[in-house]
């Protein structure tokens, strides 16, 4: 029976197109040749497969997350960075982020830089966490002592 036979006597029983009907026309599903289902199978099969980083597109330059991230470090280090071991060490974290961004955003990577100023901005906030942390330890530090001391001189 060809395919047209086929739509003459089964028409109530096509069905909708499924990739199925492309592998092997049977009488059951009664499958017409369809070029646009070729080429609508072939996209999908296309467009499914994933990009590599070669063909990722490219970000514009992410300035004003540089200048954010520049921000929250110059503020962790007012905060005290410096000065409390643990946010001295994500601190420092956080401007070797910032000098890998801008070498990356030199090479024109500015989607590794992007990911970068991120890194290096959630470093920042952390760090300058850390140091108010650090500064509310001592202060309560210095409170205990002088409570212990009232408690001495009664």
């Amino acid at each position: 029976m060809s395919n047209v036979e086929c739509t003459k006597d089964r028409v109530s029983e096509m069905r909708v197109f499924s990739p199925s009907m492309l592998r092997s026309p049977s009488p059951r599903n009664c499958s017409i040749r369809r070029p646009w289902a070729a080429l609508a199978t072939s996209a999908a099969i296309f467009w499914s497969i994933p990009c590599t980083s070669g063909c990722a597109p490219t970000l514009p330059p992410p300035t004003e997350r540089l200048t954010s991230t520049e921000a929250r470090v110059e503020a962790a280090e007012k905060d005290g960075a410096d000065k409390t071991p643990a946010a001295k060490e994500v601190l420092s974290r956080a401007r070797a982020g910032v000098d890998r961004a801008k070498r990356a955003l030199k090479q024109g990577k500015h989607n590794e830089a992007e990911e970068l100023l991120l890194r290096a901005g959630a470093d920042a906030e952390l760090a300058d966490a850390l140091a108010r942390e650090g500064e509310s330890a001592d202060a309560v530090k210095k409170a205990k002592a002088v409570l212990a001391e009232e408690e001495k001189g009664k």
